[in-house]
């Protein structure tokens, strides 16, 4: 027997194994949509998990949650949100991070070092500055804007700015030296 979604949820909040099986059930092409087009492999391990702790945010008190049109929508939006969420998290683990970018081995020889303190003055004191306390010192983009009383999306430009100008530097000096 088909049960609507505002009873189905009603049972998993009250948990309900079974109900909550078929909930994931109901939802799993979405689920595996969004699996597919990720490259994160956790990713239908993660949107089950949200989908179940979603079960008790789903506002159903409200009279337009009775209808089922109303509930799918605000599932299917919000399994897109954490989809959307957990891959730009998982994105920035796979880029390529700063030590390869500056190949900070090089400090490890007197003369690279040299260079590298070269190339940093190149960068403003600002830039200079949130390179070295992100990437030296190992502070957030959050402990960064707070020291500089700015926001973190602004820490976050300069950094980004900062890199950029960084990785033309040393792609110019290997074209140089080549």
């Amino acid at each position: 027997m088909y049960m609507s979604l505002h009873e189905l949820i009603l049972k998993c909040r009250g948990k309900d194994e079974s109900s909550l099986l078929e909930l994931i059930d109901r939802f799993k092409p979405i689920i595996l949509k969004y699996k597919w087009d990720s490259k994160y492999i956790d990713m239908e391990s993660e949107l089950n998990l949200f989908l179940l702790e979603l079960v008790e945010k789903i506002p159903i008190e409200k009279e337009k949650f009775k209808e089922d049109k109303y509930i799918i929508s605000y599932i299917k939006t919000s399994l897109k949100n954490k989809y959307i969420e957990v891959n730009k998290k998982n994105y920035y683990k796979d880029k390529v991070n700063i030590d390869q970018i500056l190949n900070l081995s090089c400090f490890y020889n007197d003369i690279d070092a040299i260079v590298m303190r070269t190339i940093l003055r190149r960068l403003t004191p600002n830039e200079r500055n949130i390179i070295i306390l992100k990437f030296y010192k190992m502070y957030s983009d959050v402990e960064i804007a707070e020291m500089f009383n700015i926001s973190r999306q602004a820490i976050n430009r300069t950094k980004r700015r900062a890199l950029k100008k960084l990785k033309d530097m040393l792609t110019i000096e290997d074209e140089i030296s080549a």
